[in-house]
């Protein structure tokens, strides 16, 4: 096989990736609802044939599910059995190519959810989340390219200048469709502007990554205006803190509200509210004990050595 063989490859799975990708777009902004399915199915299979090709160049056997079985030949007949997601996504981390973020993984991993719905069953799709979440992804992509044009190209972005630059036409169509996204989310921020003046506490979204959940006490509620999506409190509390039993458990240390003594505290990105009395914190009121290292929660600490009760009540005895 020569390497002309191998470059086709390659070409193959960019051009690939690029028409789909440009389909899904096309359906996504058409603000047709009946088009979100087919946003989602061209959209993942557009992304997954861009990383494959990723994975693609740092060697052909890793496109392989099995690479024992590699065979440059299937690379070219159309037999070959190509990585699934979770073996894609692995192998991608362990050669550490981009710096690819969680919330990436995450948002892609719905969308592979939601296009498995599509195809095997009916499929309720929200469009509001479907735009939130792709327009999402899709930053998450263009910002391989960002950061390679930002930076001083070191060493790693010097082994990535290839993709960067092969794939310069799929970053230029995902940055000109980014401004309908933006008009998208701006506008559906402008018509919910009131309702999130007037609620008690409002924190940020989970599925759209928009500060736009509403946290309703007294009906025990959570609704996110942008998204639309809705569950009860103990619901949303529980699901977005997995971690909450194994660190009760273990004894781990858990930032307590100032207020009700309580540890169901959640804690999402700069927002923190106690899901017990719902009183919200700012991060930066997040310390750690001088003395015994324990986390809590102590508003508008503007010094320096911070104690927690225990320790107050203990230096006082002295």
């Amino acid at each position: 096989m020569t390497k002309e063989s191998f470059e086709n490859v390659s070409i193959a799975l960019r051009d690939n990736s690029y028409d789909f990708i440009e389909k899904g777009l096309e359906a996504i902004i058409s603000e047709d609802d009946n088009e979100y399915k087919y946003a989602i199915l061209h959209l993942y299979s557009g992304i997954i044939l861009f990383l494959k090709d990723v994975l693609y160049k740092e060697h052909w056997v890793l496109i392989f599910q099995d690479v024992d079985k590699a065979d440059k030949s299937k690379l070219f007949d159309g037999t070959i059995k190509s990585v699934n997601h979770d073996t894609l996504i692995n192998r991608l981390k362990k050669t550490d190519v981009f710096n690819l973020s969680n919330n990436f993984h995450k948002n892609l991993n719905w969308l592979r959810e939601q296009r498995n719905k599509i195809e095997h069953l009916h499929n309720e799709l929200n469009p509001h989340e479907v735009r939130s979440r792709i327009a999402i992804l899709l930053n998450s992509i263009y910002e391989i390219y960002h950061d390679y044009e930002a930076n001083d190209h070191d060493l790693k972005s010097i082994e990535n200048k290839n993709i960067v630059e092969e794939y310069n036409s799929l970053f230029e169509l995902i940055r000109n469709y980014s401004f309908e996204f933006d008009d998208f989310i701006e506008n559906r921020k402008s018509l919910i502007k009131e309702k999130i003046i007037n609620s008690y506490l409002v924190l940020l979204c989970p599925n759209c990554s928009q500060k736009t959940l509403e946290v309703i006490p007294d009906d025990h509620r959570c609704i996110c205006h942008f998204c639309s999506t809705t569950s009860s409190t103990d619901e949303f509390y529980f699901s977005n803190s997995k971690d909450y039993f194994i660190d009760i458990e273990f004894g781990y240390d858990r930032p307590n509200c100032p207020n009700c003594q309580s540890e169901k505290v959640l804690i999402l990105s700069t927002d923190i509210a106690c899901f017990e009395c719902f009183e919200s914190y700012d991060f930066n009121d997040i310390t750690d004990c001088a003395r015994c290292g324990t986390r809590f929660i102590c508003e508008n600490h503007n010094y320096d050595a911070v104690f927690c009760d225990y320790c107050t009540k203990f230096i006082q005895d002295q």
